[in-house]
C-alpha cells in the first residue's frame, strides 16, 4: 500500500518541490519510522506503507523557505487509498486527507 502526499506552496501558487517528508506510524507506545522521501516537481511523493492506522507526516518546511514553522507535523488515521494534501506558506498551513 502507498500513501500519496502532495504539497502546494500557496504563496507562489505552485507545487512545493524537493520538500523533505518523513512518515511515522504509531504502534501503541511510540512512533516508528515508516518511510521518507522528497517531493518531486509535481509536489508529490509516494511513500510505502505496510498497514493503516495512526500515522504522522513530518515535513521539513524550514529547508524549503524561511518560516516560523520549520517542521509541520500532521497526525492522521490512514486507510488504504487515502491521499494527504497540504498547502504550505511561511506563516501557516492546511492539511486535507482525501479518501476514496
Amino acid at each position: 500500500m502507498n500513501l500519496t502526499l502532495r504539497v502546494v506552496d500557496s504563496v507562489r501558487g505552485r507545487a512545493a518541490a524537493e520538500l523533505p517528508v518523513r512518515l511515522d506510524r504509531y504502534d501503541g507506545n511510540t512512533w516508528q519510522a515508516v518511510a521518507e522521501g522528497l517531493t518531486g516537481g509535481s509536489g508529490e511523493v509516494e511513500l510505502a506503507v505496510a498497514e493503516g492506522g495512526l500515522h504522522r507526516a513530518r515535513l521539513g518546511t524550514g529547508q524549503y523557505f524561511t518560516t516560523k514553522f520549520p517542521e509541520i507535523q500532521v497526525i492522521f488515521d490512514l486507510t488504504p487509498g487515502d491521499r494527504l494534501e497540504l498547502q504550505v506558506a511561511p506563516t501557516g498551513y492546511s492539511a486535507f486527507l482525501l479518501t476514496p
